[in-house]
């Protein structure tokens, strides 16, 4: 009966007769997993993990619920716990494939990409038609840089379920980031006609092209403005940013700036920003990277002098900056790249954003030219033959002296906002891929104290590069 009513989605209904099953029988492990995954259905993590361990207390060799609490616990956020949850499942069942896919998805969450391919491959030579695991692994690979091999598994899966959006707007993504854009867009518009209601597919779909008047896509996203209420937070927003691009581009910028404030404003609601403990990280930066650190270390990491590095506040002109340096004809304009923080997660466990400051000095030499070695190798499949390669993700000043360290001939740029450009800027895209990137507009008032912050940093990188000799940083 319970199963049954987990089958239609009448999840309270199910709550109900397992909780009466369990009070005639405290310890019906059936019963138990039921209501774990009935909570875990309704987003009630806590309850849900705590029901599984209930499980596994009874019976602990159950491969299963060893990958739901994995699941649970991923739900939270807390990935180094799920993995080591799938790992035990897959040790008790070596051929669950779910548990290799979900343990995928963890590491692609701590943007550790070559593990999360590895974990998606291993579901795969377990079940080839899993056809989630060929789209998270293609969006792996493109992670890697390794754009043939993701859009071969967006193929595969394609080949297995013609109308799987997913693995259309992957193949989107892929194509329209190595300049395939007319691809691109047909991808995109494919996915659309497969999942009309998902506002994030216009959101590719207009990024990769301009809208003009009498546009179907842009009449498809009115209508579904005129139901927003049934679409997710996360829909409204996407909806919003769609109808600021598609409105910006036939000229009606007062409908466009109202969606760009609306979709801020529902986005920061959902923010948790901590100002003053990332003001406290560069005070901490600065202690810690002092001119006798660099100086002691600087020859330890890799020697390569390719990567040139643009870093500063988003919106402060550091396209232009790599524009003109791309000019020349052996330097390569390689975008955004996160490559830098993810050789970081080598050495952070829970894989956060920014490393703990006080675990960075203990790193050895060897330690810091793998490091280097691990982001260079991502940068190098940009563009093998180049002679500079640029990286302009403005949040890499975040780790200003590791990159001295583990690349001490590399090349720094800053991007500083001019006073009358700092807030608007920053409104006209949906830059939620870092939560400590993302403002509201009310706490425009605020931008100078970071962007001071920021100039005293550039300067300490300098500073230091003065007196360790590298003329690296202006």
């Amino acid at each position: 009966m319970p199963q049954s009513l987990q089958a239609l989605a009448r999840h309270d209904e199910a709550v109900v007769c397992y909780e009466n099953a369990l009070a005639i029988d405290a310890d019906y492990v059936e019963a138990t997993r039921g209501l774990a995954i009935t909570s875990h259905a309704l987003k009630r993590h806590e309850e849900s993990i705590a029901g599984y361990r209930k499980a596994l207390a009874i019976e602990s060799d159950h491969a299963e619920t060893h990958n739901n609490l994995g699941n649970a616990l991923q739900a939270l956020g807390r990935y180094a716990e799920a993995i080591a949850c799938y790992e035990t499942a897959v040790a008790i069942k070596p051929d669950l494939a779910a548990a290799y896919h979900n343990r995928g998805n963890a590491f692609q969450a701590l943007q550790r990409h070559d593990r999360a391919v590895a974990s998606y491959q291993k579901a795969l030579a377990i079940a080839p038609e899993l056809i989630e695991a060929h789209v998270n692994c293609a969006a792996g690979f493109q992670a890697l840089n390794q754009h043939e091999a993701a859009i071969a598994h967006c193929e595969k899966a394609l080949a297995i379920e013609p109308c799987s959006f997913a693995a259309h707007n992957n193949l989107g993504r892929v194509l329209q980031e190595i300049g395939r854009i007319d691809e691109a867009c047909c991808a995109f518009e494919k996915a659309i006609e497969v999942a009309p209601r998902r506002p994030g597919l216009y959101v590719n779909l207009f990024n990769c092209r301009n809208v003009s008047p009498g546009d179907p896509y842009l009449a498809a996203l009115e209508a579904l403005a005129g139901d927003r209420g049934s679409l997710t937070d996360n829909g409204q927003i996407e909806l919003d940013f769609a109808l600021s691009k598609a409105y910006s581009d036939i000229g009606q910028h007062e409908r466009s700036f109202h969606h760009l404030l609306e979709g801020n404003a529902l986005k920061r609601r959902h923010i948790v920003y901590d100002e003053a403990a990332v003001l406290r990280w560069f005070d901490g930066v600065r202690r810690v990277f002092t001119p006798a650190v660099i100086r002691e270390r600087r020859s330890l990491g890799d020697p390569s002098s390719v990567p040139v590095f643009i870093v500063g506040m988003m919106r402060s002109g550091s396209t232009l900056v790599e524009q003109i340096l791309a000019s020349h004809p052996r330097v390569f304009a390689a975008g955004e790249r996160k490559d830098f923080a993810t050789a970081l997660r080598t050495f952070d466990a829970d894989g956060a954003a920014a490393p703990n400051i006080g675990a960075v000095l203990p790193l050895n030499g060897e330690e810091l030219r793998r490091v280097g070695a691990t982001y260079l190798a991502g940068l190098r499949a940009a563009a093998p033959q180049a002679d500079k390669i640029i990286d302009k993700m403005p949040a890499n000043f975040r780790f200003l002296g590791l990159i001295h360290l583990a690349l001490p001939n590399a090349r720094i740029r800053g991007a500083l906002w001019s006073r009358m450009g700092r807030p608007l800027p920053s409104l006209l895209r949906d830059t939620t891929a870092g939560k400590d990137r993302q403002r509201s507009p009310g706490s425009a008032a605020d931008l100078p104290q970071l962007s001071q912050a920021l100039e005293a940093g550039r300067r300490s990188a300098a500073a230091l590069a003065r007196s360790a000799r590298n003329p690296g940083v202006t």
